[in-house]
């Protein structure tokens, strides 16, 4: 089981960014998803578990410092998707890194 960022992500007034990607099972009957971004000196980790049949998973990412917030602009998102498969899996965990932008008009998704 593999996942990716969607960009642009979305960024809310609060300066929380909505970090989600695709879910693709192929046998696994759950995912835990934890996502780090990281812009200048503004950080922020979420963690979450997702079953079938969502086909994505999205997390809020709250700084870490409650007095810093995320802005419009460019970041970087470091993740890792484990899953629990019906057999051994041959990539698990599944860490990704993938530069995004932050943007308060990225779409919703659907």
């Amino acid at each position: 089981m593999r996942s990716n960022f969607d960009n642009p992500m979305k960024l809310d007034k609060d300066g929380v960014a909505e970090a989600c990607g695709p879910l693709e099972w192929h046998g696994e009957t759950e995912a835990s998803v934890t996502v780090t971004i990281t812009q200048d000196k503004v950080e922020g980790t979420a963690s979450g578990s997702f079953s079938p049949p969502a086909d994505e998973w999205m997390l809020e990412v709250r700084p870490s410092d409650p007095h810093k917030k995320f802005k419009k602009g460019q970041a970087h998102g470091q993740g890792e998707l484990r899953a629990v498969p019906s057999a051994p899996a041959a990539e698990d965990p599944f860490p990704w890194g993938q530069d995004v932008d932050l943007d308060p008009k990225a779409p919703d998704e659907t």
